[in-house]
């Protein structure tokens, strides 16, 4: 009966791994497709530059952090030395949205699998424990 069991464990765990590597998957896959956004110079409106964002960055903090970082590095460069295209936010998200994604799967794929291995394990012990001391009682 304990193999039925486990067999049982190793088959949720399978689909359990699976069903949240997919969500993750996911969940990089929009960290990692661009929104671009055109922004222009102050002095320069006819020169836009493609800012790239991850897709999954609200507009608002998108254009919060364009006018207080991207704006103000574009007016202090030559025309000559602007960029066509910005990505650093969009590399920048990828990258900490691998170390967030790589920690979830960690926490959610393998520890929950293994605390349900661990409460299977410690709620047969107890239930043999009070099978054996039926037995022995004779009742």
């Amino acid at each position: 009966m304990r193999s039925g069991w486990m067999r049982l464990w190793v088959v949720c765990s399978g689909i359990w791994l699976v069903a949240v590597a997919l969500y993750l998957g996911h969940q990089y896959w929009l960290a990692a497709t661009p929104t671009k956004y055109l922004v222009g110079k102050d002095d320069e409106p006819n020169s836009k530059v493609s800012v790239l964002f991850s897709s999954d960055v609200p507009e608002a903090q998108a254009r919060s952090l364009i006018e207080a970082k991207v704006i103000p590095s574009l007016n202090a460069l030559s025309a000559s030395a602007v960029p066509r295209e910005i990505s650093w936010p969009l590399e920048q998200r990828r990258a900490s949205r691998a170390r967030d994604l790589v920690l979830s799967f960690s926490v959610f794929g393998v520890l929950v699998p293994l605390v349900a291995l661990g409460l299977g394990w410690a709620f047969g012990w107890v239930r043999r424990g009070f099978v054996g001391a039926v037995r022995n009682s004779g009742i």
